[in-house]
């Protein structure tokens, strides 16, 4: 008993047709290999007009400046892998940490390297334009910080 020849005897061929319908929004995320949450976090948040896909990028699981900074060498290549060949209208980081110290720009050039022209984000981004957005209308954080 062979079991390659066990295998084509009972091969079939199906005919493949990529979905046309297209959803409002898709969008591309790369996100770390010891995450184990984002996509299962994302998905109630974006809802069933938004279409999500996403990459693991590898990480060591260990939380150093090292570490986190040398991610920067891996998320050009990570993004490029999120459904390729397909147009996404918007691409994001899953690591705020690593935004933090690689930065916001550079995060963004890095998610649209092989997708020129596409926006990208990341959460530290997002929280220091909301910050900056805050401070610039005269906002305050009235928010209570106890100590246990």
């Amino acid at each position: 008993m062979n079991a390659l020849s066990d295998f084509k005897a009972i091969e079939q061929t199906f005919p493949f047709e990529p979905c046309t319908v297209r959803a409002p929004l898709r969008i591309g995320l790369v996100q770390l290999s010891t995450d184990y949450t984002l996509e299962t976090d994302w998905h109630p948040l974006v809802g069933g007009e938004i279409e999500l896909y996403s990459t693991r990028m590898y990480a060591s699981g260990t939380v150093t400046v090292s570490e986190l900074t040398g991610m920067k060498q891996r998320i050009a290549n990570a993004a490029a892998m999120v459904a390729p060949d397909w147009e996404l209208d918007v691409m994001a980081f899953g690591c705020t940490s690593a935004s933090m110290l690689i930065g916001d720009e550079t995060i963004q050039d890095l998610l649209t390297h092989f997708r020129p022209g596409v926006p990208a984000t990341n959460l530290a981004g997002e929280l220091l334009r909301t910050a900056s957005a805050r401070s610039s209308k005269g906002c305050r954080d009235d928010t209570v910080h106890h100590r246990g």
